[in-house]
C-alpha cells in the first residue's frame, strides 16, 4: 500500500515524457516537410528556367500545405545566367513545450 503513490507518480511522469518526446518529433517531421519542401520548389524552379508558370504553380501548392512562399523575383546577373531566391516560411509548434507556434524560414537560391 505504501509503493502505490509512487506508482502512480512514476506512470505519470512517463505519460509526460512520452507527449513531449511525441510533441518533439511532429514539430521535427514539420521541419523536415518544409525543407523537403523547398528543396523541390528550388529543384522546379532550376529545372523549367524560371517558368512564371512553374513559380505560380508552386504558390498554389505552398498555399495547399500550409507554407508561405515569399514573393519570387528573377534576377538575371549578367547575360543569360539568372537567379532568386526562395524563402519558405512554416509554422514550427513543439505541443507541450511551447505554449504558441513559431513562424521559421528557409532561405536558398535558385541558380
Amino acid at each position: 500500500m505504501k509503493g502505490l503513490p509512487g506508482y502512480f507518480i512514476g506512470i505519470i511522469l512517463l505519460l509526460l515524457l512520452s507527449l513531449m518526446g511525441t510533441s518533439l518529433v511532429t514539430g521535427s517531421i514539420a521541419a523536415e516537410n518544409a525543407r523537403n519542401f523547398h528543396a523541390s520548389a528550388v529543384s522546379q524552379i532550376e529545372n523549367s528556367n524560371y517558368n512564371p508558370e512553374v513559380i505560380s504553380s508552386l504558390y498554389r501548392e505552398a498555399d495547399r500545405l500550409g507554407y508561405e512562399l515569399e514573393p519570387v523575383e528573377v534576377r538575371e546577373i549578367i547575360p543569360n545566367r539568372r537567379m532568386c531566391e526562395v524563402v519558405v516560411k512554416y509554422t514550427y509548434s513543439v505541443g507541450i513545450l511551447h505554449s504558441k507556434s513559431e513562424v521559421h524560414e528557409i532561405r536558398g537560391y535558385a541558380r
